[in-house]
């Protein structure tokens, strides 16, 4: 009878001990479906590493279930990459590969989905469906817009290229390029874990965004400046800080920047300005008294 009681509690700790050991499997062949296995887990570290790298940007990593993602400054917009557990559209379930940024007009809306969505013109949307004119592409993809002229300014062949390009790499798979309520998003439903792809995903999305941002642009008008106007507390606008010294200004809109930033982004950081040649300013130089005779 002693014997018996003495196995009771031996009993007890090795069930104990294989639910603990249960629970660890379960887990960790969830963590594996949803990051590719261990191997997944390292190439896409490995990738928001080098991305924030070449970006100047931050990882935010994440627990268990979660993905790592990047933030970094592109131009004057804030930037997140990341691959997402689920997708937040049509073209596929499981995991997708995202680029959020900001867009210039709230009240703008613009879909381009592949595969094609259903047509839905409705009251409730208020959305028009539209075509490009390029068959090959009309059949691949749906576009659906809240202004169909703005939609054809934005939507160039250079453009078309680039949505085909972030469709087919690295791997043919559905995708949504959306403008909305003030956001421009680009989202494959595929999970890019190499460096070399989720390098090359974010370099087309951003061309893409750039391209766009020029198309939208166009029509603006920057008042000209004879010279750059004289500043007290000059404020870079890349980086933020006050500009002591080694100061360049914009040719075009005359807008301040440090030499370094500005040879670094390549540009005027003024949204829709693009000029690519800055200037030195040159010291003030005195008016000559005139001598009475």
């Amino acid at each position: 009878m002693q014997s018996v009681l003495r196995r009771e509690p031996i009993g007890a700790a090795m069930q104990f001990l294989l639910m603990v050991v249960l629970i660890f499997t379960i887990l960790a062949m969830l963590a594996g479906f949803g990051w590719g296995g261990s191997r997944g887990v390292v190439r896409c570290a490995r990738a928001c590493d080098e991305l924030a790298r070449l970006y100047r940007g931050r990882v935010h990593r994440a627990g268990w279930f979660g993905h790592p993602r990047v933030s970094f400054r592109y131009r004057s917009a804030d930037v997140l990459v990341g691959v997402f557990a689920h997708g937040n559209h049509s073209n596929g379930h499981g995991s997708s590969t995202r680029l959020q940024t900001a867009w210039l007009d709230a009240n703008f809306t613009c879909s381009i989905s592949h595969p094609p969505r259903p047509t839905r013109l409705t009251a409730h949307d208020g959305l028009m469906s539209w075509q490009s004119g390029w068959r090959e592409f009309d059949e691949r993809y749906s576009i659906r817009t809240s202004d169909r002229t703005l939609t054809a300014t934005l939507m160039n062949q250079v453009a078309l290229h680039q949505i085909e390009q972030l469709r087919r790499q690295p791997h043919p798979s559905g995708l949504l390029v959306e403008i909305h309520r003030g956001g421009f998003q680009i989202s494959k439903s595929f999970a890019i874990q190499r460096s070399a792809d989720l390098l090359a995903f974010v370099r087309v999305g951003l061309e893409l965004y750039d391209q766009n941002l020029l198309s939208a642009t166009e029509g603006i008008a920057f008042l000209q400046q004879p010279v750059a106007q004289p500043l007290e507390h000059v404020v870079c606008q890349i980086c933020g800080e006050p500009i002591v010294d080694d100061l360049v200004f914009c040719r075009h809109c005359k807008t301040p920047h440090h030499r370094d930033c500005w040879q670094y982004v390549g540009r005027c950081s003024v949204f829709g300005c693009g000029e690519i040649h800055f200037e030195i300013p040159r010291p003030a130089v005195g008016i000559p008294r005139r001598t009475n005779d």
